[in-house]
């Protein structure tokens, strides 16, 4: 049911998402910035797979943690040349995510430079379940 549709702000972009509870909306913020990144194409996989890398975060809210995930996401990119290809999450409250990141090495070049997530307009909404968002990168 994850769901995600991008759109522009001035000077920045943006990505609509949606998900069964937080762990649906957090899957979809990750293929949403993939897909902001690097379209359809997410490279070609090293030969070993994808390798897990734990990624934990306690945050004051759930905005919170999504916005220190697609920040580890964007640092692991942009430092290690990693791009996350998945999210298999262990462990999942309203302010604290424990989960492993599939990350495959690529040399790819993103299609777009995103310098940070930012909170703009950040508020995580419910719906029966689902939740929406709209997160705003700053590019």
């Amino acid at each position: 049911m994850e769901k995600f549709e991008t759109f522009s702000t001035t000077a920045d972009v943006g990505v609509k998402i949606q998900g069964k509870g937080f762990a649906g909306l957090f899957i979809s913020a990750v293929k949403g910035l993939n897909l902001l990144l690097f379209g359809d194409n997410t490279g070609s996989p090293a030969n070993t797979g994808p390798a897990a890398y734990l990624f934990e975060y306690r945050g004051d809210s759930a905005e919170n943690v999504l916005v220190n995930l697609l920040s580890e996401i964007l640092f692991l990119l942009q430092n290690r040349d990693k791009i996350t290809t998945g999210l298999e999450i262990k462990k999942i409250e309203e302010n604290y995510l424990k989960a492993e990141l599939l990350l495959i090495d690529s040399n790819l070049l993103p299609e777009m430079e995103i310098k940070s997530v930012t909170y703009h307009n950040l508020h995580i909404r419910d719906n029966k379940g689902v939740k929406y968002a709209e997160i705003v990168f700053d590019i």
